[in-house]
Formats: C-alpha cells, sequence, structure tokens
C-alpha cells in the first residue's frame, strides 16, 4: 500500500475524519483506502474544498463504505467541483449503513452534489438513515449523478424520513443514465417515498419519465393505485403535437382479454366497455343561434330499461297501408317491442297490423296518402345486456346507508346546512399491473 499523507490538519475528534484543505492521498490500497465504524458524528467531514470533496477511482469493492455514524454518514460543505466523486467501483460506488441523520449530506457543491459512474454494483445503496438517505442542497450542476451501474442506480431501503432529498439543484434534481436495473430503488419511507417539485417560475416538468419501447410501461405501480392532487390533476396528450392520434386508455386484465376498457382519444372521443352511472347528463354545442357567444344544452333521454327508440315517417299506399323496414340488426338486437303511430294532416284510425317480423312490421286503417309518423322501442337482449342489467332500485351499503351521492342538493332542499357525503366506489375494474 503506497500512501502519502499531506496533513495540514487531521482532527479525531467527534467526527472520524475532519479535513480542512486537501489533506489525504491514498494510491493502490491493497484493501479499504478509508474505512471508519461507529464514530461519534460524521462519518466524514469536509469543508471547503479546493477542488473535489472526496475523488475516488478504481477500489476494488466499495468506493467508500461508512458504517453506523454518530450524525451524518458523509457531510461536505462547499466544495469547488463535484461534492463525492466515484469512478469504476468494483461493488457498490458509495455504501453508507446505518447513520442516525443523514446517509450523505452535501450543501453548495460547485459541481454535481455526487458523481458516480460505473460503478459493478449499486451507483449508491444506503440503509437505514435516520433521516434522509441522500441530501443534497443548492448544486451548481446536478443534485446527484449516476452513470452506467451495473445493477440499481440509487437503492435506498428503510429511511425513516425522505429517501433522497434535493433542493434547488441548477440543473437536474437526478439524472441517471445507463443502469443495468433499477434507476432509482426506494423501499420502506417513513414519509413521501418520491417527491418531485420545481420551481415556481419552471416551464420543464417535475419529473420526467421517457421509455425507449412505446409498448412498455413507463410507470409501474404495485397494489392499489391512488392519485392525489392539492389542486387540479391534468392529463395533456400529444405535448409535441405531432398529431399521431394520442390517446389516454385503461386496459383490462390479460384474463379479461386485455382490451380498452375507458379510451380517450386525442380529439375527445370517449369510449367504455362497461355500464356508466352518473347523476345527469347532457350534450353541450355552440348555440346554432348565436354560436359567438351562447351554449346549447340538451339532456340524455333516461329510461329504466335498457331501451333502444327508433322512429321515421312514411306514406299510407292507397289501401290505407304501409310497411315499415327496421334494420337489419333490429330483431337481434331487441326484445319487447312497443309501438306509437301519429296521422299527419288528417285523422287515421291507424293500428299495426302485423308485429316486427323478419325486421318490419306493418301499418294499416289509414287514408290513402296520409303521412304517419311512427315510433317503436325495443329493449337489448345481446349478450351483453343480458349479463349486466342495470337494476333500477338498490339499497345503500351499511356504511353508506344515511349518506348522500349529491349531499349539497339534498341539503338545500331539506333546509340544512349540511349532511354527510357518500364516497363514490365505482364497479371495480382489475388492471394487468404491465398494462399502464
Amino acid at each position: 500500500m503506497k500512501s502519502i499523507f499531506f496533513l495540514t490538519c487531521i482532527v479525531f475528534n467527534y467526527s472520524g475524519i475532519l479535513v480542512y484543505g486537501q489533506q489525504i492521498h491514498i494510491e493502490q490500497g491493497l484493501a479499504d483506502a478509508i474505512l471508519i465504524n461507529k464514530p461519534g458524528a460524521n462519518g466524514i467531514k469536509i469543508d471547503s474544498a479546493e477542488l473535489f470533496g472526496i475523488r475516488i477511482s478504481s477500489p476494488k469493492i466499495h468506493g467508500l463504505s461508512v458504517s453506523n455514524a454518530g450524525t451524518d454518514g458523509i457531510f461536505l460543505s462547499f466544495p469547488k467541483d463535484d461534492g463525492v466523486h466515484i469512478l469504476n467501483a468494483g461493488d457498490n460506488g458509495l455504501e453508507i449503513l446505518g447513520p442516525t441523520s443523514h446517509g450523505a449530506r452535501i450543501s453548495n457543491a460547485g459541481g454535481d452534489g455526487i458523481h458516480i459512474s460505473d460503478a459493478h454494483d449499486a451507483g449508491i445503496r444506503i440503509i437505514g438513515s435516520m433521516e434522509s438517505g441522500i441530501r443534497v442542497d443548492d448544486a451548481g450542476d446536478d443534485g446527484l449523478l449516476v452513470k452506467d451501474a451495473g445493477s440499481n442506480g440509487i437503492r435506498i431501503t428503510g429511511s425513516a424520513q425522505d429517501g433522497i432529498r434535493i433542493d434547488n439543484s441548477v440543473n437536474d434534481g437526478i439524472q441517471i443514465l445507463g443502469t443495468q436495473s433499477d434507476g432509482i430503488y426506494i423501499s420502506g419511507a417513513g414519509n413521501k417515498a418520491g417527491y418531485f417539485k420545481n420551481d415556481a417560475g419552471s416551464t420543464e416538468a417535475a419529473m420526467h419519465i421517457e421509455h425507449g419501447d412505446d409498448l412498455q410501461p413507463d410507470i409501474f405501480i404495485g397494489g392499489n393505485a391512488q392519485i392525489s392532487t392539492n389542486g387540479s390533476y391534468v392529463l395533456q396528450l400529444d405535448e409535441d403535437d405531432n398529431f399521431e392520434a394520442e390517446q389516454f386508455s385503461i386496459k383490462a386484465s390479460a384474463a379479461q382479454g386485455g382490451g380498452d376498457v375507458f379510451h380517450v382519444s386525442e380529439t375527445g372521443d370517449v369510449t367504455i366497455a362497461g355500464n356508466l352511472s352518473k347523476g345527469g347528463g347532457s350534450f353541450k354545442i355552440d348555440h346554432p343561434l348565436d354560436p359567438e357567444n351562447k351554449y346549447l344544452f340538451h339532456s340524455f333521454v333516461e329510461s329504466p330499461d335498457m331501451m333502444n327508440v327508433y322512429n321515421g315517417n312514411i306514406i299510407l299506399n292507397e289501401r290505407g297501408e304501409a310497411k315499415v323496414e327496421m334494420p337489419e340488426y333490429f330483431a337481434a338486437l331487441n326484445r319487447d317491442f312497443r309501438y306509437q303511430l301519429t296521422p299527419i294532416g288528417s285523422f287515421s284510425e291507424l293500428y299495426v297490423a302485423e308485429e316486427i317480423e323478419e325486421n318490419y312490421f306493418k301499418i294499416a286503417g289509414g287514408r290513402p296518402g296520409v303521412k304517419v309518423s311512427w315510433q317503436v322501442t325495443g329493449i337489448r337482449r345481446d349478450p351483453f345486456a343480458e349479463a349486466n342489467r342495470i337494476p333500477n332500485e338498490v339499497l345503500k351499503e351499511d356504511h353508506n346507508r344515511g349518506k348522500y351521492l349529491h349531499a349539497n342538493e339534498w341539503a338545500k332542499s331539506k333546509g340544512v346546512s349540511q349532511l354527510p357525503l357518500i364516497e363514490t366506489q365505482p364497479r371495480t375494474i382489475i388492471l394487468d399491473q404491465g398494462s399502464l
């Protein structure tokens, strides 16, 4: 082991090593270049380094290993370049185990807060921090840069607070390139596993995720998923305006066929594979008589049945009769037919002479040449409708008794200030975890 020491001041106090300026230079270590176990405070503390806070090249195993520090595993302040710079580690680039405070805390680095390249295993591995796994404040460039790790870019398990906390980096908060396994792996965080926030004036995304294969998922959420927001939640399709008919869809599991159960196209068309339950509905269009200044609404037509409506006008022949042709699919789609006949311009004793058979019905009893307006309804009998009849009256669940879907409106009608609200539970859709 060839060691060269430039010692202006080495103080073994609460910190494992407290260094001012460039103090220690070690070449060709056969074992650990620096190994620190159970320091009373920081494992390593370095203030105001002229270049890198710590720089380690090509160690056979870990670039830097710190165990059981009383406070921070590593504490670096004001290095002129990278806070920690580790290249070509044989195992983990940086391993910090069991600090009582931050795994690594780096402030005001002139370059990257931490820069690790070409580790054969994890770029950074931190286990059991009592506070942040890594905290980087005010880096001049990237808060954290990890390149070409053989396994995880970053792996953090069991942090009591933030897995990684990075504030006010001039460039990327975290940049990870070319890892062979996970870019970032965070498990067991006591608070938020991931928290991303831009400066209020930023025009860039707080998080940018892009997959090389458009058929593979960009985000995977294990178990039941929930997305919460303090304000509006906006999903923008076709952000690059390439007009390639972008879409938003939710797919069923492979066992359910794997098709779209919900689909929204870039142009606003919506497709739903199952039933839709709603409090009400309407169309909303530009008013045809004043499209610049008004909207026009019409409510949907509702029915207790899964009803289809067909109508039209027809002229009676010289015998006061008419044969009304229905669509080719009509009999296959419908059952329980109902009829309405209205003569126009003249009274006629109209009646249905022959009910629908082979997709037509016959009108008789009228005067020759009279115009007749007709309407026929049918109840759907296709396989989906038969298997998914919509019930008309249903008892509320025990936990929702006494609660309201539209609590504000019922409160006003009852003359009270407030009524309990049902937290709506839509029909359960089982999603293939790899399909989103």
